[in-house]
């Protein structure tokens, strides 16, 4: 993705780097800190993000200001493919530092036992038996048509918002949906969030309540591009 500069050239949007890392978990500890991933720490969410920019189907964009970031976008415009290279290839090094997390703040350790544990461990036992299935496994060759992208996190500096920043990041990540023939981004946020006038703002759909597998309420969107 080339760089692309707007509001009078002041800012700068572009893929993110590995060199943004830091600056990415900082900013995403001040503005989501209620999240639970948030919760587990920023060397977890260091992890977070290096593992999510390695999968080839990973959307990861930062808006900044210098060398500033002030803006975070990461999605994926095929999430199948997506999740399976995430939790391949990262999925045992994310669930110790979970563990570690759970260890440094007990807090988090009992929600993530209430809320999640059952869950996590069984998806700990799936990647350790798939990847000893791995070896015996062939590609079908079958080119499965991708239904929809999906947009996770947008997030913008407290002090740069309502500036079009958050607009520019999801119409830049329409535009490489367009590109890979995806016609739709859907997006789940809290009930209680801001961000729901900002998403029906820019053209998102409220297509009503849903909840995720650790019970938790989400109001889920929908973007057709």
């Amino acid at each position: 993705m080339g760089k692309q500069t707007f509001d009078g050239d002041r800012i700068l949007l572009r893929q993110m780097e590995t060199s943004d890392v830091d600056s990415c978990v900082e900013l995403h500890s001040a503005v989501l800190g209620v999240e639970f991933i948030a919760k587990a720490g920023k060397s977890f969410l260091r992890s977070y993000y290096l593992s999510w920019m390695a999968t080839s189907t990973s959307v990861s964009l930062v808006a900044c200001i210098g060398s500033d970031v002030k803006g975070v976008l990461l999605g994926t415009y095929d999430p199948k493919t997506h999740y399976q290279e995430f939790t391949k290839g990262s999925g045992s090094k994310l669930a110790y530092e979970m563990f570690k997390a759970s260890i440094i703040h007990p807090a988090f350790g009992v929600e993530l036992i209430r809320t999640r544990g059952i869950r996590y461990l069984k998806g700990i036992l799936r990647i350790l038996r798939k990847k000893k299935e791995d070896s015996n496994t062939q590609l079908s060759g079958e080119v499965e048509e991708i239904n929809s992208a999906e947009l996770t996190h947008l997030f913008i500096d407290p002090r740069e918002q309502g500036k079009g920043i958050g607009q520019q990041l999801v119409n830049k990540m329409t535009e490489l949906c367009i590109e890979k023939s995806v016609q739709r981004v859907v997006c789940v946020t809290p009930p209680e969030f801001r961000a729901r006038k900002f998403y029906e703002k820019i053209g998102f759909k409220d297509m009503g309540t849903t909840s995720s597998k650790s019970g938790e309420n989400f109001v889920r969107y929908e973007l057709e591009i």
